[in-house]
């Protein structure tokens, strides 16, 4: 029995999070490898305990999230973080007694990685630490603290996932861990959800009244926010046809907000906040111009999807990016 600890799964029908951690549980069950889903209780609304139609059941665990997730805070919210950490032990112990759990498999390596990590250890239980992204490039990087606790949890995993070679090569040469520990395995994406929309608009950017821009992922500093709103800026100045549409929700919205306002771009500048993993394809099928002006990365879900709706797409040379996006001359 496979114990799936991660600090994202969809908590409601409607849920933005966590899609893609829900399809691989999915396709490992129905694989032949039994499985149970431990994960925070982040939102009211969603259930402590489901059994998902594929056949396993999904727990969460409490903490004071204050209806939030810990990664949407400015500052880090260290109270909330350690009862999450004692919460989530306590859980892990239980579900692991309860459903007699032989392996774990963390996702993220801060902070579900590190209760598996300890878990692991005190039980002799074998761990697999699945990175992620942002608990590599955004909170192993908040300080010393972190970097300790993350170059721990990565140590004490008897197998660690990366999701970009770039990711790898950060664990690698900055947490010293050896390189045949760690094999890449890009997430993928959903090519059934996402594709192109169906009618053909063959409208040239010039031919077009109206030019979408759209910045789908996290409101957080490393996606590089701030650049693109001095970009947008000078753009707006030469271009009126253009727009800008941010999908999501994070720690700088209210600077966003106030941004927009102080430089009257009400009009032009649409902050939609967080949206449904279901709806994303279409919003992405009507923008013209996808852009990712992240500074740190690994292999981004949202350019993949992007692309797979055909949209063209414009993002920072970082982590596996220049994977993905070829330039041939």
């Amino acid at each position: 029995m496979i114990l799936f600890l991660t600090n994202a799964y969809p908590d409601f029908t409607d849920s933005f999070r966590g899609h893609f951690i829900k399809k691989l549980a999915v396709n490992i069950y129905s694989s032949n490898f039994p499985l149970v889903v431990l994960t925070p209780h982040v939102f009211k609304k969603s259930p402590k305990f489901q059994h998902e139609p594929e056949g396993f059941n999904v727990i969460r665990f409490p903490y004071p999230s204050g209806d939030r997730q810990l990664l949407s805070f400015k500052k880090v919210p260290y109270f909330r973080m350690i009862v999450f950490l004692i919460s989530g032990f306590l859980f892990t112990l239980k579900t692991i007694k309860s459903y007699k759990c032989n392996i774990i498999h963390a996702h993220w390596v801060v902070p579900t990685g590190l209760i598996g990590a300890i878990c692991g250890t005190i039980l002799k239980i074998p761990v697999i630490i699945h990175a992620r992204g942002t608990d590599i490039h955004t909170y192993a990087s908040k300080g010393f603290f972190f970097r300790v606790i993350s170059g721990w949890t990565l140590k004490h995993a008897q197998y660690i996932i990366a999701t970009s070679h770039a990711m790898k090569q950060t664990m690698v040469s900055d947490f010293n861990i050896p390189d045949s520990k760690v094999n890449v395995i890009p997430t993928g994406i959903d090519t059934d959800l996402f594709s192109p929309k169906p009618e053909n608009n063959n409208n040239s950017l010039n031919q077009k009244e109206k030019i979408t821009l759209m910045y789908v992922g996290g409101l957080f500093l490393a996606k590089g926010i701030n650049n693109l709103l001095n970009a947008v800026d000078s753009l707006f100045k030469d271009n009126p046809k253009l727009y800008l549409e941010l999908i999501g929700d994070g720690p700088m919205k209210t600077l966003i907000n106030t941004w927009i306002v102080e430089h009257k771009y009400e009009n032009r500048i649409f902050l939609k906040g967080s949206v449904s993993h279901a709806k994303i394809p279409k919003l992405l099928q009507k923008a013209d111009i996808f852009i990712l002006p992240s500074l740190k990365e690994g292999t981004p879900n949202s350019l993949l999807e992007a692309m797979a709706c055909k949209v063209p797409s414009i993002a920072s040379r970082v982590g596996d990016i220049p994977f993905v996006i070829i330039i041939t001359k």
